[in-house]
C-alpha cells in the first residue's frame, strides 16, 4: 500500500504473457514494494492514454511485482494490449476491503468462478496455495481446487 492511495507510483511492465488472442497478463514491477489484500483492486494508468480498475491476479504475498490480467474489451484495454516490456505505467491503490481470508480457516471451502476468466479468484487461490505449503494441512482439511470445462469454457471450482 502506498502512503497516499490517490498518489500514483511509477511502475514498469517487465513481462507480457499472451493467455489468448483477447487476454494478456502483464507482470509489473512498481518503484517500491506494493502491498494489497486478496480481493482488492488497483487503478492502472497508461500515461497519456488512460486508466482503468483491475484486480491483481498475482499473490498478495509478493510485493516486489504484480501480475494483472487484462481482457481486451475497449479503448484503454486495447492500449494496454499494445504494450510491450519496458512500458512505464502508474499504479494507484489498493482500493476495496478485500476478502476475510482468516475467517475461512478450518472450514470447507469451495471456489466457483465464471467461465470467462478468473482474475478475481486468482489471488485467493494463490493465497491458499501458499498457506497450504507453509502451514499444517490440518488448517485446511477440506480444501481442494479442481477445474473442468463447462459450456462457456474453463471453470474453477
Amino acid at each position: 500500500m502506498t502512503a497516499n492511495l490517490y498518489q500514483p507510483i511509477k511502475g514498469e511492465i517487465v513481462d507480457v504473457i499472451e493467455e489468448s488472442p483477447t487476454i494478456k497478463s502483464f507482470v509489473i514491477v512498481p518503484d517500491g514494494a506494493f502491498k494489497f489484500d486478496t480481493g482488492q483492486f488497483v487503478e492502472l494508468t497508461l500515461p497519456g492514454e488512460g486508466e482503468a480498475p483491475f484486480t491483481p491476479s498475482s499473490s498478495p504475498a509478493v510485493s516486489e511485482q504484480m501480475e494483472i490480467t487484462i481482457m481486451k474489451a475497449g479503448r484503454v484495454t486495447a492500449q494496454f494490449h499494445a504494450c510491450q516490456k519496458g512500458q512505464p505505467v502508474a499504479i494507484r491503490g489498493p482500493y476495496g476491503k478485500g476478502y476475510p481470508i482468516e475467517d475461512f480457516l478450518g472450514k470447507l471451502l469451495e471456489i466457483v468462478d465464471a467461465p470467462h476468466g478468473h482474475d478475481g479468484v486468482d489471488p485467493m487461490v494463490r493465497t491458499y496455495d501458499q498457506w497450504l505449503i507453509f502451514t499444517p494441512t490440518s488448517i485446511f482439511p477440506h480444501f481442494s481446487l479442481s477445474s473442468h470445462v463447462g459450456e462457456g469454457g474453463l471453470d474453477v471450482c
